[in-house]
């Protein structure tokens, strides 16, 4: 089954009405320009927001046509309709619902476009792909992934003619220097002198973008729904393009053209940064997934990794050193800034994936390498073993703290974010009831003592509730969630059961540890 499931009930045409497009008024193209690229454009620049603005205010005053530009500035309206900013109050949600006014005028829009986006499919030049990308984007954040993900691998499909990456020097067009202590992190001054003719950005630049935002957006839905006949080997999946996107080059002293707004600057300095820290991910996951090869020749791995974790920690934390001002978190909950709300949340899965070799093993009772005796000596490496497991399940409730604010947030990412959330959750429930086991001697494997330090985190249980709660709040949204939140439920009645004393289990609803574990695997 995929993990994603389409709305059964949703189709494109759902809430179509004319009027919200022919409608269209300076005014109001200007409030949904301002969301759009407050709140959405900011996570992918793929576009120019000046010149942007300037042709949907252009075709709002002049009428809509039947050319791939209408197609975008439709796009760009559908979702301006849907953006808002992420608030800190959970209990708060903007109201996009299948039958708010805002969803209605959204599918309008995207209904609109989708009569145009026939041209793109032909067409190979900047303006189609963006459609077909944006076209994608509005998909993810309806819900309908599948969907999605066609139009993203179009999109990609439209960048493989693009003129950067055909050229024989495309190994040389990124310019932007480093800093030698983060060699995974640019730093750019945004500035220098290039345009042409339609836009301020250059056309290099703007291939960059949507070839970047393309490829990174059609590959993770590829891994989550795993079609037949695009499923790529784990190396593969973690091999990103060799360059980064070079940001836009705009003059401040030429007076002709306008400078980068305040929410480009930040758009990019977010853009550039999620970028680096996933190709580090992509680094130290390749090479974790290499000690497990070494599993099958009888190697314990967990002693080698144990080695190098500090080293891992040590590249995170350079990443997080370099951070630009415009987009640095802090230890706190991230509530009310969209870019820093994804990078901690970014920050926080690197360090989950350098421990969950070591949760893994604890939840399995050592099903990395081999498993000592208990009057076997432990050793230096070994003594680690339960700290780093506990370092990984706290990773689990960051997690879920973090996320709770964009619990009620519709965007391009709340999918994902519930699949991560809902994850997080099946492992400490699984991990709760090792533990548990192993305490009353009930447990139906050998727990490895060298994990017979470990414990539960502080507030595991309020984390578990809050995601269980967050899938009921979603459940009609998706049919997935649907079947999840019964499965959930009952790891979840489980653990009351175990941790609070006297909770009465119905026994044939109880869901047992090898059944959660099995659905929070990766």
């Amino acid at each position: 089954m995929h993990f994603f499931q389409t709305r059964q009930s949703d189709t494109f045409t759902d809430g179509f009405s004319p009027s919200h497009v022919s409608e269209l008024e300076p005014q109001s193209a200007k409030v949904l320009l301002d969301r759009f690229f407050a709140h959405t454009h900011v996570k992918n620049p793929v576009l120019d927001e000046v010149h942007t603005r300037q042709l949907v205010s252009r075709l709002a005053l002049h009428g809509i046509d039947w050319s791939p530009q209408s197609c975008l500035a439709l796009l760009v309206c559908a979702l301006g309709s849907l953006a808002a900013p992420i608030v800190g109050n959970e209990d708060t949600r903007y109201d996009v619902t299948p039958g708010s006014h805002q969803y209605q005028t959204a599918q309008s829009f995207f209904h609109a476009a989708q009569k145009r986006l026939g041209i793109c499919l032909t067409n190979g030049d900047i303006i189609s792909t963006q459609c077909l990308f944006l076209s994608g984007v509005y998909m993810i954040t309806i819900f309908r992934p599948i969907e999605a993900w066609r139009l993203f691998l179009q999109a990609l499909s439209n960048c493989q003619t693009l003129d950067f990456l055909t050229r024989e020097n495309s190994n040389r067009v990124v310019t932007v220097s480093y800093n030698t202590a983060s060699p995974s992190t640019p730093h750019t001054t945004l500035t220098t002198t290039s345009t042409d003719s339609q836009t301020r950005y250059g056309n290099q630049t703007l291939e960059q973008a949507i070839y970047w935002s393309a490829w990174k957006s059609e590959m993770e839905m590829r891994s989550e729904l795993q079609p037949q006949d695009f499923k790529l080997p784990n190396t593969q999946k973690l091999t990103y393009p060799p360059f980064l996107p070079s940001p836009p080059n705009i003059s401040d002293q030429d007076t002709s053209i306008d400078g980068l707004t305040l929410s480009e600057q930040r758009g990019w300095f977010f853009y550039l940064s999620e970028i680096s820290l996933r190709r580090l991910v992509s680094r130290i996951k390749r090479e974790i997934l290499a000690f497990g090869d070494l599993c099958k020749e009888g190697v314990d791995t967990l002693s080698l990794l144990s080695r190098s974790v500090e080293e891992y920690e040590l590249q995170a934390k350079a990443w997080y050193d370099a951070l630009p001002e415009a987009v640095r978190f802090d230890d706190l909950p991230v509530t009310d800034d969209i870019c820093k709300f994804v990078l901690r949340g970014h920050y926080n899965n690197l360090f989950e994936m350098i421990y969950w070799p070591f949760v893994d093993a604890a939840v399995h009772c050592g099903s990395q390498g081999k498993v000592p005796g208990p009057n076997d000596e432990v050793t230096q490496e070994e003594s680690r073993f339960s700290d780093l497991a506990y370092k990984g399940l706290e990773k689990h409730v960051e997690r879920i703290r973090n996320d709770r604010c964009g619990y009620r947030h519709q965007h391009h990412g709340t999918l994902p974010m519930i699949r991560s959330s809902t994850r997080s959750a099946l492992v400490l429930m699984a991990a709760s009831f090792t533990l548990a086991e192993k305490s009353d001697g009930t447990t139906e494997c050998n727990f490895d003592s060298r994990f017979s330090g470990l414990r539960m985190p502080d507030g595991w249980q309020e984390a578990v509730y809050d995601v269980v709660e967050m899938n009921r709040f979603w459940r009609d949204e998706a049919a997935d969630v649907k079947w999840r939140i019964g499965i959930l439920e009952r790891a979840f009645q489980r653990a009351q059961s175990y941790y609070n004393g006297g909770v009465e289990v119905d026994e044939e609803g109880i869901c047992s540890m090898s059944e959660c574990y099995r659905f929070c695997s990766r």
